[in-house]
Formats: structure tokens, sequence, C-alpha cells
């Protein structure tokens, strides 16, 4: 019996690159390698809504990927960054070199000088919403504190207090205007 392949919008029948399996399964043969092939599990997707198969098998695929890539190694690069700020936060690569034009290719909030490739994009985990432009150390430590307030208070809180060997609760730390003399010298 033949599998559904109503979804592929194809008739197989009509097609000379496949052929119908005694069992019921579809092969096709490979643009590239000319080789007949599973057709279910040989051939990747073409298209986000599965409708259309690539013409070449994931092997000549892979192939193919690969000599773009050893081409031009740079734009293989961006276009994979694209991709994954895209895919990830929503922003383009321009965008992306845009932000690190404007903060001098410099931390947010440190200030320290970063390379390009290692700028992390700091986001609300809550609204997915891009704020700017990190070192690692500061995104990773915003990510530890749960991007919470609170925990951060009490974080400078707890510096503060061993560094001046104070014995304050956060509550007298906070009442006796500790934080927004901290602000205040910012």
């Amino acid at each position: 019996m033949l599998k559904d392949y109503s979804c592929y919008k194809l008739d197989f029948r009509y097609l000379k690159n496949y052929k119908i399996n005694d069992d019921g399964t579809v092969s096709r043969q490979c643009f590239r390698c000319k080789e007949w092939k599973d057709f279910d599990s040989a051939f990747p997707w073409k298209s986000k809504e599965h409708t259309h198969k690539q013409s070449s098998c994931k092997a000549c695929c892979a192939l193919k990927r690969e000599e773009r890539r050893k081409r031009d190694p740079e734009k293989y690069k961006n276009r994979i960054r694209n991709i994954r700020l895209k895919r990830k936060f929503n922003i383009s690569l321009d965008i992306f070199n845009k932000m690190v034009q404007e903060q001098n290719n410099s931390c947010f909030i440190c200030g320290c000088k970063n390379p390009y490739k290692n700028m992390d994009v700091d986001h609300n985990h809550s609204t997915g919403l891009v704020r700017k432009l990190l070192c690692n150390n500061c995104n990773s430590g915003i990510g530890h504190l749960r991007e919470n307030y609170e925990i951060l208070f009490k974080s400078i809180w707890y510096l503060y207090i061993h560094e001046y060997n104070l014995n304050l609760t956060f509550e007298q730390f906070v009442e006796q205007g500790y934080i927004t003399k901290m602000l205040g010298e910012l």
C-alpha cells in the first residue's frame, strides 16, 4: 500500500525521478549524485511548511554547504550569525552591527572593550525584547541573578557589608540609604 504523500503536493506517478518500491515506499534519484535513495529519510525539507523536499540528498546538501563555506568563510559566518540572531532575538545582522557601533564596541554595563564576536545580545526573558549588547560576564551575571532587582540589591548589600566589615541587615542597609547613596555616586 502506498504511503499517503498528499502533503508533498506531488503525484509520484508522473515524475521521472521518483519510483514506488514494492513495499509501498518511494525512492527518489538525487540530482547531484544520481543515486536512488529513500524519499522520506534521505532528502531534507526545503520549506518550513514541510511541503517540499530538496532535490539533492542530505549527503550532497552537506557537501554543497561545505563547498560554499570554504569558498567564502566570512560570508558563511555572517549568514549563520544572521540566521541565529533572527531566530533567537528577531533582529538582523545589520541591526546588531548598528548596536555595536552605537556602543563603541563595548559592554553597556561595565564598558569593557569587547571583540565583535564576543558581544552578547541581552534580552528580557519575559517579553523577549532586546535591550543592549553586553560582555559575557555582565550578561551571565544578570542571568544568574534571574533578572531580579531584589536579588541584585541583596548582592550589592552582601558585597558592601563584607568589604567594609559592617554588621547590617539588608533592611537596615536600605533604611540607612546606602543604595541611594551608591546610585547617586554613579
